[in-house]
């Protein structure tokens, strides 16, 4: 016969099956730019100092312009005073020397840069510790197995991206930072892992990321809590069913599970609080507030605390958002009808 569950085995199963909130599913939202972008429409990228400069400087620009923000003018298009500005301080007189030419152009903001460090190699390192029967050698006429360590090839990347963009009309720096991404793994561990080449194109993509997004509003993801239902609630089959959509990113058939389960029980809190996920995926603040509010008024537990606050960050970073493109559109506006 099997053995009967214990009292304290059944209670750790209970609270397994109604904690409320186990799963999670991708919200999107949108974050302002990180520094002050006001009065900053017509920007040009200057080649960036250092190794590949030129070529990261025209990704940058690349996916300024695919961003959408700014208006990104073409430097090749401009005066031949704009030239490569090194980011050394020995480069402030001829960074001074274009802003004059740049005012003329109807240029905002000028951004410039250097890539600090570009590398990627491979070396030979002795991987230790050591275990039995991983990363060993056996000595040839030992009468047992010693363990020695073995040499691999580790291959390392960095790249090191420095900027800063300018304000034409001031002169005033609006922004000055430094991204660094790396990269380490094993060459002969048996995984696949990308060439030298791949390596480099990769983590300088990650340093362009970082860099637009300080720059530019943008979207991001985070996780949200799901809410389950207490075993003895009715829709409990639809809470879960759309607990699956929703992690899959099936977002509209998620809200259908969740609708009947209300259908089914109208105090279904669960069910509530996940419809007010939805809401805050969809970015529509007022109603995923709402909904996690009355879910909250009907049971009170910590995640969907936690989710109100999560909605209510996002609504803000939206709406700084929302302001830096408003003041976008009108100094474009001011501008044409100046």
């Amino acid at each position: 016969m099997g053995q009967r569950m214990r009292p304290q085995h059944l209670l750790c199963l209970y609270l397994l099956l109604s904690c409320g909130c186990i799963r999670t599913a991708v919200v999107k939202f949108w974050e302002p730019a990180d520094v002050d972008v006001s009065n900053m429409d017509r920007i040009v990228v200057l080649g960036f100092s250092g190794d590949q400069g030129e070529s990261v400087a025209s990704s940058l620009s690349g996916q300024l312009w695919e961003n959408d923000f700014y208006t990104v003018v073409n430097a090749e298009e401009l005066d031949s005073q704009f030239q490569v500005v090194s980011f050394s301080e020995d480069a402030e007189p001829a960074l001074n020397e274009i802003l004059g030419p740049a005012r003329a152009e109807g240029i905002d903001g000028v951004l410039v840069g250097d890539v600090i460090e570009y590398k990627c190699e491979d070396k030979q390192v002795r991987k230790t510790p050591f275990k039995p029967g991983q990363d060993t050698v056996p000595v040839e006429g030992a009468r047992e197995k010693v363990i020695e360590p073995r040499d691999v090839t580790l291959r390392e990347g960095t790249v090191t991206v420095a900027f800063r963009l300018v304000d034409v009309e001031s002169g005033e720096v609006r922004a000055q930072n430094q991204v660094t991404h790396n990269f380490q793994a094993l060459v002969d561990s048996g995984a696949q892992i990308p060439s030298q080449s791949e390596v480099l194109e990769q983590l300088t993509q990650q340093c362009l990321n970082d860099i637009v997004q300080m720059l530019t509003p943008h979207e991001v993801a985070s996780q949200m809590q799901l809410a389950q239902c207490d075993m003895w609630t009715k829709g409990r089959r639809e809470v879960k069913e759309g607990m699956l959509k929703a992690q899959s990113g099936e977002w509209d058939a998620a809200e259908q599970n969740w609708l009947a389960a209300v259908e089914k029980e109208a105090g279904n809190h669960a069910a509530l609080f996940n419809l007010a996920v939805v809401a805050d995926h969809r970015q529509e603040y007022d109603r995923a507030e709402k909904l996690a509010m009355q879910a909250l008024r009907l049971q009170y537990k910590d995640c969907y605390a936690a989710g109100l606050e999560s909605i209510r960050q996002h609504r803000q970073a939206a709406d700084k958002a929302n302001a830096q493109r408003d003041a976008q559109i009108a100094k474009i506006f001011d501008d044409e009808w100046h």
